[in-house]
């Protein structure tokens, strides 16, 4: 009985831990919080991390704004930064000339991103303005799908469309619906800054705005100094002035076409000390100041005093600081660029001597602030930079604006900071995106990303964290800009004046035109280049990438009508009536017997193709919208269709003739009317196929690009068409093979008929064609216009040459030898000819004559269409036995019928007539010869 009961309490106390293990268990997973994980680039500073007490204090932060709330309540934060993407050897990636530093840290940084993607770790990420977009342009590059594996799509495709969401949830009226908000704080321009709300917009080929990035915060370079070295920084000061001063003299010198601020170095003066000099009128300056550095600068004791120092402390070593240093010093000389200013950047490629003094002087610069020893500098991590300032080996720190709470807290002497002269500061706005592949719901995202991107969320983190807002600091009136303000006095003052003065967006500095390049690429070959300038002071690679960036070809587009493209149009018109004359001549000859025998419906069709081949030609090298990739899909398979296919048409009916054995019947089937009828069909159905893929396949459709190849940027089209093109090729092959089978099968007729002018007519164009391509690729640009149209002129005489060799010749003897109506065996080309010369005053008889001459010698010949068999004796061993390859032809005799024992075509009774107008082929052809000798 006690066994029993200790069974039982055994049971009991096991059916007890059971339900108590999977109640804790279901619990855990009912009440936990679910971790919203957000990716961040990992930043220049290690210090400037997110340590583990500043996530808990945001993760407090949004978790006392959603107490009440019930969709986000059970939701948590956490930060995480991209890792191991530094390398110890930058591996380059040389295409045509150009090299690219594809796993440089920041493309390691890239590869990071692109990754997490794909997968679902990640929801959201903080990238800045130079990862947002970076890859898109009006043309891809061809090596960022393989590189990134992006599988030929652009970075924001794998984002999730802000207003996507909003807009859906805006027209749903459930009350259920969990993401109703509007977005309203960044349409409100009295808080945030618009031209960063804009960099987060996308316009796409429809020129549809999209929103994948919202502005999270903003950041820009400043320059530190100690206080009690006023000296020291106006006398730094002095040698900025005096390299912009040489170079923008320089640029004025004979230089008709760029207008320069005459008040560029008052303005470098007046920014000299932006802590005495800032008012609320923001272009005032205290006369105080100006004189004081005036002093500073003519006072030769106390400016000797530094004349050996390098104090100086910058990370060029890292990319993006030194591309925005060499940026900043542009600007310095330039300004700014304002939109659509494409003449803005023509010096830097138009005008090589005045570029390479300009990058000689930014040269220069560096030395005197780094000293001589700038190869080692350029090794300076931002790291050492900052450590160096810290320690006061340094005396100046260029760096970023968000440093300033940090290096507070670290020296000892007091520091400020001013702008950099002109106040052409490079920006670095960061914004909040979503993960497209994230499991969790869009929506909650989407919210979560409102509440972390707002005004109260931007202050919040300015306070614990040091980072600035992407507010519009010129509305001092708004109590949110007040309130920083309050706190942040110097930066507030420095973003007020930033506002005014146009800061440097480092994208725009890159961007002539719809063909500039990426940034993503500009940002992988330039800062390789810049650095081996500064080391090895050769400035014709810098020149070469500039020529590359914004070279593209404006004088071949044919939405301009200039010179050369007017030139090329020209051509083509007269070209395409040159053939259209050819093919006119050709059906009104039809019926001639020299023409006959050739098909010439199919052979007009052969013409037509060269016509639908140079406007394919034309679409492939001035490619310059997506709508001529359509085109040129259109055109290309009309092309190789009329090409191709009366080509094979026409040797697959002499085929059929000289392999008939069986019973002759006068049948229809592959007469002219019924091949074109085939072929119209086949052609039609083909661009049936292409409209149908461009209407599926649409936005698959790219302009790519090599990059540099010699020194010009070459555009061509891509889809996924291009994945088709193997087997759409493999049938044309089929078909060239075939053709060749049925020529060598078809013996003599082979010869008779000239078919094998066919096969040069397929291999020649397209050997000519792929030299002529190679030469184009790399025309130098200093030669491209007379180049190219050089090249489309040996183009188009080639195409006439090719028609020439079809039908030409026969043409120009008909029209030669208008004769009477001798029999065909006793005609003599010569003497018609001489006849023809003779009687020049009887046009209207010599027409007459030539019609009588065409029907009465038409009557010696048989239409080789009603020869066609309408059946096939499968019993027949013909068709298996190659044998007949070894038979020796026999010898022809003028003007008697050919005889062969062993040709099973002439001892066929049935093809007595055939026979007898291939002999007259024959005749006719010998005869022709011999008049054109």
């Amino acid at each position: 009985m006690n066994v029993i009961i200790d069974k039982m309490l055994y049971c009991i106390y096991k059916v007890t831990f059971v339900i108590f293990f999977f109640t804790i268990f279901f619990s855990s997973k009912v009440f936990a919080k679910v971790t919203i994980n957000i990716l961040m680039k990992k930043p220049e500073l290690n210090k400037t991390k997110y340590n583990e007490s500043q996530i808990n204090l945001m993760n407090e932060y949004f978790n006392t704004i959603n107490a009440n709330d019930t969709l986000l309540q059970n939701y948590n934060i956490n930060f995480s930064y991209c890792e191991n993407t530094s390398s110890p050897l930058d591996k380059q990636y040389d295409r045509y000339k150009y090299t690219y530093l594809i796993y440089s840290e920041y493309s390691n940084y890239v590869r990071c991103v692109t990754k997490e993607l794909k997968k679902s770790n990640y929801d959201l990420m903080i990238v800045d303005d130079r990862f947002l977009f970076s890859d898109y342009s009006f043309v891809k590059h061809e090596m960022f799908s393989p590189i990134y594996n992006l599988d030929n799509q652009y970075i924001h495709n794998f984002l999730v469309n802000y207003l996507e969401y909003n807009n859906n949830n805006n027209n749903n009226n459930d009350n259920t619906n969990t993401n109703n908000m509007k977005f309203n704080y960044i349409n409100n321009n009295e808080i945030m800054d618009m031209n960063i709300i804009n960099d987060g917009y996308l316009n796409d080929k429809e020129n549809d705005k999209l929103l994948y990035g919202l502005p999270y915060e903003l950041d820009f370079d400043v320059l530190y100094y100690y206080k009690d070295d006023e000296k020291l920084k106006n006398s730094i000061l002095d040698k900025w002035k005096q390299h912009l001063s040489k170079s923008i003299e320089l640029l004025n010198n004979n230089n008709n076409n760029i207008k320069y601020n005459t008040n560029l170095l008052n303005n470098i003066i007046n920014s000299s000390n932006i802590t005495e000099t800032i008012t609320t009128n923001t272009t005032t300056t205290t006369t105080t100041n100006i004189n004081n550095i005036k002093t500073i600068i003519n006072d030769d004791n106390d400016g000797n005093k530094y004349d050996n120092i390098v104090p100086l402390s910058i990370g060029l070593g890292d990319d993006d600081e030194m591309l925005n240093t060499f940026i900043e010093y542009i600007c310095n000389i330039y300004g700014v660029p304002k939109s659509n200013d494409s003449h803005y950047f023509d010096i830097f490629y138009k005008e090589s001597e005045k570029a390479e003094k300009i990058f000689q002087s930014y040269r220069n610069l560096l030395i005197d602030f780094m000293g001589s020893s700038l190869t080692q500098s350029l090794d300076t991590t931002i790291e050492s930079a900052y450590s160096a300032f810290v320690n006061q080996e340094k005396l100046l720190f260029k760096g970023k604006a968000s440093y300033f709470n940090l290096l507070q807290s670290e020296v000892t002497k007091s520091i400020d900071t001013l702008l950099l002269p002109n106040y052409h500061s490079v920006i670095n706005e960061k914004y909040l995106v979503i993960n497209n592949s994230s499991k969790i719901d869009p929506n909650v995202l989407i919210k979560v990303a409102n509440q972390l991107t707002s005004e109260e969320a931007q202050l919040y983190r300015a306070e614990i964290l040091g980072s600035i807002p992407t507010f519009n600091y010129t509305n001092q009136l708004n109590p949110s800009i007040q309130k920083y303000c309050q706190n942040h006095s110097l930066l507030c003052q420095i973003l007020e004046k930033l506002e005014v003065e146009e800061p440097i967006h480092i994208k725009n500095m890159f961007t002539k035109s719809e063909w500039s390049p990426s940034f993503l690429e500009v940002r992988l070959h330039l800062p390789k280049v810049l650095k081996e300038f500064l080391k090895n002071n050769k400035t014709q690679p810098m020149i070469d990438t500039y020529i590359n960036t914004f070279y593209d070809r404006e004088w071949i587009d044919i939405r301009k009508f200039n010179i050369p493209t007017t030139t090329i149009l020209i051509m083509i018109l007269v070209y395409v009536m040159i053939l259209g004359y050819i093919m006119y001549l050709v059906q009104k000859n039809k019926n001639h017997p020299y023409l006959k025998v050739l098909s010439p419906s199919l052979c007009n069709l052969i013409i037509l193709s060269f016509i639908a081949n140079i406007f394919f030609i034309f679409d492939r090298f001035c490619t310059k919208s997506i709508w001529q990739c359509y085109t040129s899909l259109y055109t290309a398979s009309l092309a190789r269709s009329l090409f191709y296919l009366p080509m094979w048409a026409i040797t697959f009916r002499i085929y059929r003739i000289y392999t008939n054995i069986t019973k002759v019947n006068f049948g229809k089937r592959l007469n002219d009317n019924h091949i074109l009828t085939y072929l119209t069909i086949i052609i039609i159905s083909n661009l049936i196929l292409c409209t149908l893929y461009i209407f599926l396949e649409k936005d698959k459709y790219y302009l790519l690009t090599m990059g540099y190849v010699m020194t010009h940027r070459f555009f061509y089209c891509y889809s996924t068409y291009d994945s088709y093109l193997p087997y759409i090729n493999f049938h044309y092959v089929i078909i060239v093979i075939s053709m060749l089978i049925m020529m060598i099968k078809s013996g003599k007729a082979t010869k008779i008929f000239k078919e094998y002018r066919f096969i040069i007519l397929i291999f020649v164009p397209y050997i000519f064609g792929f030299f002529l391509t190679l030469f184009i690729r790399d025309i130098p640009d200093s030669y491209y216009a007379i180049g190219y149209i050089t090249a489309f002129l040996l183009f188009i005489l080639f195409n006439l040459s090719c028609v020439y060799f079809l039908v030409g010749s026969r043409l120009l003897y008909i029209y030669r030898h208008i004769g009477s109506s001798e029999s065909l065996n006793n005609i003599d080309c010569e003497n018609h000819h001489n006849n023809n010369n003779n009687n020049n005053n009887n046009n209207n008889k010599n027409e007459n004559n030539f019609e009588d001459w065409n029907r009465n010698i038409n009557n010696e010949f048989a239409n080789i269409a009603d020869f066609i068999s309408m059946k096939k004796d499968f019993n027949s061993s013909y068709w298996f036995n190659f044998s007949w390859l070894n038979n020796k032809n026999t010898k022809k005799k003028k003007n008697n019928r050919i005889s062969d024992d062993n040709d099973p075509i002439i001892n066929n009774p049935n093809n007595y007539f055939f026979n007898e107008s291939l002999e007259n082929i024959d005749i006719l052809d010998n005869n022709c010869h011999q008049s054109s000798k």
